[in-house]
């Protein structure tokens, strides 16, 4: 391929198959003057085909040898504008236009997570305090790695079933459209990706109290192995009010539905505000 050599420290692996591509962005299905976000567009092989569908594509890249190729291959097309920068670390107002918007791109492999942990937040944080424009994250369609994608649609019971795994159900509906084989990146990676696509919930659970489903959650994931009634004892602020719950605790994280982490959380909350027990 001609342009800038990947670079390794950035995580690139630039997709070079131009027929999966297409099949991509018929998934994707982008409608006239829709205003998608792109993040990393690195050659534009994902970007051609969503300007050639009519979207306003908002492309999000990094690496600044990267910026000239793509003015010159796509300057021209006024759906194009192009945004040098971290998406980890610009705001959604310096990326993307008071409008409705849907997010996509072939991910570094190594922040996918990060991305999408970013994501969830934005969601949340539009549900709490509904921002006074129109710009609204309405769905993501992203390529990580096959397994990570297996671990974010993981249901409770599976071992795969993770804190990823928990947020992204508590906020909507994951599914895995496509698989993408490594040869048909640039380099190669080892493994193969998967194109996934998130849909928010129209209805949400209500949560009291979320640093304490944070802390719940993150903390008996991170020692997954234990049972709760082991974990949960080096948790301040979940020690000791989980003692006064009606739940089996000998049970194991991944084993715990997303309902039942919420309830959890939720009659812990209870007991902090009151510090009295609750009748589970």
């Amino acid at each position: 391929m001609s342009g800038p050599k990947p670079k390794k420290g950035l995580g690139q692996n630039f997709l070079a198959d131009k027929s999966i591509a297409q099949d991509i962005v018929q998934a994707i299905n982008p409608q006239p003057d829709e205003v998608i976000l792109e993040i990393g567009p690195g050659r534009g092989t994902l970007t051609k085909y969503l300007l050639d569908r009519g979207a306003h594509v908002y492309a999000v890249e990094i690496d600044d040898r990267l910026l000239d190729p793509l003015k010159i291959k796509f300057g021209s097309n006024p759906n194009f504008h192009l945004i040098h920068g971290d998406f980890l670390h610009l705001s959604w107002e310096d990326m993307i236009p008071d409008q409705p918007f849907r997010l996509v791109g072939n991910l570094p492999y190594h922040i996918a997570s990060s991305v999408m942990f970013r994501c969830l937040d934005t969601l949340r944080e539009y549900r709490q305090h509904p921002p006074s424009g129109h710009r609204r994250l309405q769905s993501w369609m992203l390529m990580v790695q096959k397994e990570v994608a297996h671990r974010i649609i993981a249901q409770p019971g599976s071992t795969d079933y993770g804190i990823l795994a928990f947020f992204c159900s508590l906020e909507g509906t994951t599914e895995i459209l496509i698989i993408v084989p490594a040869r048909a990146f640039y380099p190669s990676p080892k493994v193969d990706g998967a194109v996934i696509r998130f849909t928010p919930h129209d209805h949400h659970l209500q949560i009291n109290d979320l640093s304490i489903l944070n802390k719940l959650v993150r903390g008996s994931f991170s020692v997954r192995r234990k049972m709760l009634r082991n974990s949960l004892k080096s948790l301040a602020g979940i020690h000791p009010f989980w003692q006064q719950l009606d739940f089996d605790f000998s049970r194991r994280p991944e084993t715990v539905s997303v309902e039942e982490w919420v309830n959890l959380a939720n009659r812990i909350s209870d007991l902090r505000k009151h510090k009295t027990p609750v009748t589970p």
